[in-house]
């Protein structure tokens, strides 16, 4: 976190950055950092963003939805019109690579490399029994084919997850996750297969490791029962082969977690560690109409992921520097630490190390998103 400097990055080998925005009417693309941006026009003061140009992507538009591009940056998902197909705008050419049979979408995302898209849209009466495809849709973003579909009554955040190289994808349905091969090429023409499930009561989300080595699973507070959240192991027990996948029958990670009816999970890299942002619409203490949080930090069994039994983190709740509610906490892409965002308002921005100890204190001011 301390000592940073331009040094430690050779930015001329770093792709330019694209910037897609809506304007009247259209979309303008253009470059960003660590490209050199333009002197401000002398007449308008305004910097001219025409200088390096993306290709034209529409001469009139009209979104449906909110435009959504692809992790890598090459792909958009829009749809122009009411009744027209979602189409995905391939950024570099600024031309439209395929249009999806789907012309009432809900809810855009990709996956975590862009190798595909997910649509949900509302069920139709009776369509639960009905065959393929169903409202809950994942697509190729190269072809547009379609290569899974499920029928979800209700969206929830989070219910279709990849790793981080899209080697494993799992689905939460109800008291299990269920993974799948993640490359779903394959499930052309036919549902994906189901290789291996976590069978857990009573969870209502749950989170996927990047390296596929754990799922986190999350129970609410029920009839005065406590929250908690658990995790348990994912195995191969084939070498090189996804066709053996396994799942621990006891969990390798177990937290209580008071005052809680929702949580964000996210983990660190390589899996070892993850954080539990809860939220309660209710503050019993009084102190906020908006409802109380905390913020947890949960360490995997060691044996899970590889690690010697001395490297097995803590388990722990992360106490902010300042009084007040979480607003959000994030991961170092690079190394065990994260940041918090806390506090009263002027907030508290604070680095933790991977024992969920301060490590650097950024000081008060007024934000809330790290």
């Amino acid at each position: 976190m301390s000592g940073f400097s331009a040094a430690d990055a050779d930015l001329s080998n770093l792709p330019p950055l694209r910037i897609l925005t809506r304007a009247k009417n259209k979309l303008v693309g253009f470059y960003g950092p660590p490209t050199v941006t333009p002197a401000p026009s002398a007449s308008t003061g305004i910097p001219d963003l025409s200088v390096k140009p993306l290709p034209a992507l529409s001469a009139s538009v009209t979104l449906r939805l909110p435009l959504k591009v692809s992790p890598d940056g090459q792909v958009a998902a829009l749809t122009l019109a009411e009744g027209e197909k979602l189409q995905l705008l391939a950024l570099d050419s600024g031309k439209v690579r395929c249009e999806l049979d789907c012309t009432e979408p809900q809810v855009v995302w990709f996956s975590p490399r862009g190798g595909y898209v997910c649509t949900w849209s509302r069920p139709i009466k009776g369509s639960e029994d009905a065959a393929p495809p169903n409202n809950l849709c994942v697509w190729l973003t190269t072809s547009g084919a379609l290569v899974g579909s499920f029928f979800q009554k209700k969206w929830m955040k989070d219910v279709l997850q990849w790793t981080a190289d899209e080697s494993i994808c799992a689905r939460l349905v109800t008291n299990e996750v269920q993974l799948m091969n993640g490359d779903l090429s394959a499930s052309v023409g036919k549902q994906p297969t189901v290789l291996a499930k976590v069978f857990h009561n009573g969870l209502t989300s749950f989170s996927l490791s990047p390296a596929g080595t754990s799922v986190a699973v999350f129970n609410p507070e029920v009839k005065g029962k406590p929250a908690f959240v658990a995790a348990y192991a994912i195995t191969q027990t084939q070498s090189n082969s996804l066709e053996g996948l396994s799942v621990s029958p006891k969990t390798v990670a177990h937290r209580t977690v008071f005052a809680a009816s929702e949580v964000k999970i996210s983990w660190n890299s390589p899996g070892t560690s993850f954080l539990a942002q809860t939220h309660s619409d209710v503050d019993r203490s009084g102190s906020s109409y908006y409802g109380s949080s905390s913020l947890f930090l949960v360490g995997v069994a060691a044996a899970a992921v590889g690690a010697a039994k001395e490297a097995q983190p803590p388990s722990l709740q992360v106490q902010p520097t300042k009084e007040g509610p979480i607003y959000d906490a994030q991961w170092s892409p690079t190394d065990d630490s994260f940041i918090v965002a806390a506090g009263a308002m002027p907030a508290h921005c604070t680095a933790y190390d991977g024992n969920g100890q301060p490590s650097y204190e950024f000081g008060a001011a007024h934000r809330n998103t790290v």
